[in-house]
């Protein structure tokens, strides 16, 4: 099985890294995918990580579902945003 977190500037620490880590380590190969212009993301509490792929060097049809951490970036735009509501949808 393989997954894909949504990895955005601000995003909820926990929400994202703990999710990533508890799900890689019951063997579930995750993938950081992100949609800002840079993959070195900025957490909600500064931290540092860096995000494995940009939306256009992976295939989704490789993958089996999606984790959409919150975050200031998600509830600012969950709405609006196209990026977040094609992926949304197309696991949907």
């Amino acid at each position: 099985m393989k997954g894909i977190i949504v990895f955005s500037h601000d995003m909820e620490d926990v929400e994202a890294l703990a999710t990533k880590a508890l799900l890689s380590r019951a063997g579930i190969d995750m993938v950081a995918l992100t949609f800002e212009n840079t993959k070195d993301i900025i957490t909600a509490f500064n931290q540092r990580v860096k995000a494995d792929y940009f939306m256009d060097e992976i295939d989704l049809d490789s993958f089996d579902f999606v984790v959409i951490p919150g975050g200031k970036y998600v509830a600012k735009v969950v709405n609006d945003d196209i990026n977040i509501k094609y992926i949304a949808t197309y696991f949907y």
